[in-house]
């Protein structure tokens, strides 16, 4: 694969992401253990920015920079929460699966195609989210 420059999710993604996830998930009622859950929740926001932002760093020289507008384009709509909310999530599921399946076909490596998966779910995890909470005010 050639030399690519442009990392897949952008810092400001990682940021906006991080603070959503660390808003949507309270690790006070996750963890049973008040403690545990408290320190949790003192630190979730920058372990989201942390984990994003290393495995970014790892794949994103071996994603072809071709692959990353589009994602990065439908990733935007569900972080800045779409009008047509379940529309945006439906195009970053398919252009998160594309992206997959383009770096299959390329043969990239395991563990950048593991690497782009993780990123993927840890978004997808604030997409379910989200959509849950839509569906439950309807």
């Amino acid at each position: 694969m050639s030399e690519n420059v442009l990392l897949l999710v952008t810092e400001n993604q990682i940021d906006q992401g991080a603070e959503l996830l660390d808003d949507l998930v309270d690790f006070t009622k996750v963890i049973g253990n008040k403690m545990l859950g408290a320190g949790a929740e003192l630190l979730d926001r920058r372990a989201f920015k942390m984990s994003l932002n290393g495995i970014n760093s790892l794949v994103s020289s071996h994603v072809p920079d071709e692959f990353k507008d589009e994602f990065q384009i439908a990733l935007d709509d569900v972080l800045d929460g779409d009008k047509d909310y379940t529309e945006a999530a439906k195009q970053f599921f398919s252009v998160s699966s594309q992206l997959i399946e383009k770096l299959e076909e390329k043969g990239a490596k395991a563990y950048v195609i593991s690497g782009a998966k993780v990123i993927i779910e840890m978004f997808r995890v604030f997409v379910h989210m989200m959509l849950e909470k839509i569906a439950e005010k309807e």
